[in-house]
C-alpha cells in the first residue's frame, strides 16, 4: 500500500531534502485551476491531496521539473502535442491527467486506474511505470537522498 502523502512529506523533511518552509500546497481556488484546464471535475484522490499539501513547492524534491504549481498550468495540452509531435499520442490513455514534464522532452502522467506513466521524446513506448503517484514520490525522494 502507498505510502500517505503526509508521510512522504515527513520524509523530505527527515531527510533533508525539505524543510516546513520550502513544503508549500496549493490553495483549493488552484488546485479548482488545475481541474479546470484538464476539463474534469475531480482530479485522481492522490494527486489532489498532493497539490494541497506540496502542489506549489517540496523543497529539493524534482527540483527543474515542472510538477508544481503555477509551472503545471497548460500541462494538459503541453503533454499531448509533445505526444503528437513524437506519434506517441496513443500512449495517453483516455481520462489521464498530465502532471509533469520535465524540460519540454520528459512527460509523466496519471491513468484513471492511478497508475502513474512517464515518458521520453522520441521513444515509442511508456519509459517506466509506477503503481501511483505516492509510490512515484517515494521512489524520487529516495534517488534523492542517495544523491546527496
Amino acid at each position: 500500500m502507498p505510502e500517505p502523502m503526509p508521510e512522504l512529506v515527513e520524509r523530505l523533511i527527515s531527510g533533508g531534502l525539505a524543510t516546513r518552509e520550502t513544503v508549500v500546497g496549493c490553495t483549493p481556488d488552484e488546485v479548482a485551476e488545475i481541474r479546470s484546464g484538464h476539463g474534469v471535475e475531480r482530479l485522481p484522490e492522490q494527486y489532489e491531496e498532493f497539490l494541497l499539501l506540496m502542489g506549489r513547492g517540496a523543497g529539493e524534491l524534482l527540483r527543474g521539473t515542472d510538477f508544481f504549481y503555477p509551472g503545471i498550468r497548460g500541462l494538459a495540452d503541453d503533454g499531448r502535442e509533445l505526444l503528437e509531435e513524437n506519434d506517441a499520442a496513443h500512449l495517453l490513455p483516455p481520462g489521464a491527467i498530465v502532471i509533469g514534464m520535465h524540460q519540454g522532452y520528459e512527460l509523466y502522467w496519471l491513468a484513471p486506474s492511478g497508475e502513474l506513466s512517464w515518458y521520453v521524446e522520441a521513444e515509442t513506448e511508456v519509459s517506466r511505470t509506477w503503481p501511483s503517484l505516492a509510490e512515484f514520490l517515494a521512489a524520487q525522494i529516495e534517488a534523492q537522498q542517495r544523491l546527496k
